[in-house]
Formats: C-alpha cells, structure tokens, sequence
C-alpha cells in the first residue's frame, strides 16, 4: 500500500518545471485532434488521455504553484504593498477595469458595424457611458484622494448616473422582448461572449466581497458599476444562446428574456438606490462631524 501510494505521488505530483513542458504539449495535441482527427481516431483518443491526465497533474500541483506565486510576490516592495493593502488592490482593479470596459465596447461597436445590428450598438453605447463613468472615478480618486466628502459625493453620482443608465438598459430589453429582436452572435463570437461574460460576473461578485474592506467610496463604486455591466451581458448572452442553441417557440423566449430583463432592471435599480441611500447617509454623519 504504501509503495503504490509512493507511486502515485511521483506520477500525480510532477516538478513544476516538468508541467510548464506537459501543458502546451496536450494543448497542442488536443488542437491537432479537434481541426485534423476523428473523434474516434487513435491519435484523438492519446490527446483526450493526455489532457485529463495534465489537468489531473495541474490540480494537484496548483496549491504549491499558488503558494510560490505569494510568496514571490509578498518579497517585491510594490506586489507586498498590492498583496496586503485592500485600497491599493482596489484602485488597480478600478485601472484594468477601464482598458477592459473599453475594449469590450470597442469590440461590441464592431460587432454592431459589421453585423449591421443596432442592438450591438446600442450596447456598445452602454458600455461608453460606463467606461465614462468609470473614468471620472478614476479622476476623482487621483484628484480628491483622502476628501471624503467628495468622494461620498462622486459615490452618489455615480448612482443616479446608474438610474439614467438603466432607461437606456430598460430600453435595449424592451425591444428585445416586446419587438421579439434579439442578439445574434456569428461563429467563435458567441463562445467569446459567454466566456467573457462568466468570468466578468464571477469577479465582479467575488471583487465586492474582496473589497467590502476597502475605505474608499469611489473604489466601491466601481465595484457596483462592475456588477451591473455585467447583469447586462448576462441578458444579452441568454437572448443570443436562445436565438442559437435553444428549443423553444417565439413566445416561450420572450418569456424567458422578459423575465430575465425584468430581473436585471430591478437588480441594477436596486444597487443604484442603495449606493444613493448609502452615499446620503455618510454625507449626513460627515456634517454633523
């Protein structure tokens, strides 16, 4: 027992070095197999056998890789100030959150010119007036840093902005459901979205909890702006999977999407209201300081 324990741990727990080398491999092997074999074919089945076995290896050697990975960084002065400081990981997130914004809009304006679709217009729009906003958030924080009136005061701002911000979003769903248009994604798009949309939900979720701790109400704003950016790509990916892949009748869809969208109105309202609410409070604790 002990020596076929001692063996799988020599086979699962390979050296790091030796994973950077077995990952691309399988990932080239399974691209061979997916554009120039059959599915059944005896070099698709190696490629399938060696990629499960490379995930298998990357899991269990992934909590080492991830402990290295912070134990580097927290030795760098500027990566230990990002790894400790909730602020400093905030403002940075708030940065990238701006390139991406904006290469997101650019690609959906593309999207709406090629395709000839003014819904990818019109979501591209709503993408420009967020990445505005969030530039303004940037400016507030590098201007006003550590006025926390101010900042209180760009917190409420940028909720009512979120309102006015959800006519246009009420308007994109409406069309969709009542004029039954909807997203029509051509070819890998479709598969791009989705990705990009999962990933933007889950982090934009998992970054609010992250930094609740964070002081800095501009910084919590982004956060919000990130959830609701999000809750609108979710709706525009489930109008275009049901357009794609789904069963059901014209109306059937249009119940599902009305409710989805009436769901994410409700939701983007809601945060709006509370970051008003929120920012109204702290502004009345700091008069009466």
């Amino acid at each position: 027992m002990k020596r076929f324990k001692k063996i799988m741990f020599r086979v699962l727990f390979l050296p790091i070095p030796l994973i950077f080398v077995l990952v691309p491999v399988a990932v080239a092997m399974l691209v061979y197999a997916f554009v120039f074999c059959s599915q059944n074919s005896v070099f698709a089945i190696i490629s399938y056998v060696v990629s499960a076995y490379t995930l298998t290896v990357v899991c269990c050697k992934m909590p080492e890789i991830i402990k290295k990975i912070k134990n580097f960084l927290y030795t760098d002065k500027r990566s230990n100030l990002y790894m400790t400081d909730a602020d400093v990981r905030a403002r940075v997130s708030l940065n990238v959150g701006l390139i991406v914004n904006l290469g997101y809009s650019a690609f959906k304006l593309v999207l709406g010119i090629v395709y000839g679709s003014m819904w990818f217009l019109a979501e591209a729009e709503y993408y420009i007036v967020l990445t505005v906003l969030r530039f303004g958030l940037i400016r507030s924080d590098k201007k006003h840093a550590g006025n926390s009136e101010y900042m209180w005061k760009s917190f409420n701002r940028c909720g009512w902005f979120l309102l006015l911000l959800n006519f246009l979003m009420t308007c994109i769903i409406s069309q969709v459901v009542f004029r039954n248009e909807v997203y029509e994604y051509n070819g890998l798009v479709i598969y791009a979205s989705a990705a990009y949309t999962f990933y933007r939900l889950i982090m934009s979720i998992v970054q609010i909890v992250r930094y609740r701790s964070a002081h800095n109400p501009v910084l919590s704003a982004s956060k919000r702006l990130n959830l609701s950016a999000s809750l609108m790509s979710l709706f525009a990916l489930q109008t275009a999977m049901l357009t794609q892949f789904g069963s059901m009748e014209g109306m059937s869809n249009r119940v599902a999407n009305g409710a989805t969208g009436a769901g994410v109105s409700v939701a983007v309202i809601c945060i709006a209201v509370l970051m008003i609410l929120k920012s109204r409070k702290q502004l009345t604790i700091l008069k009466q300081n």
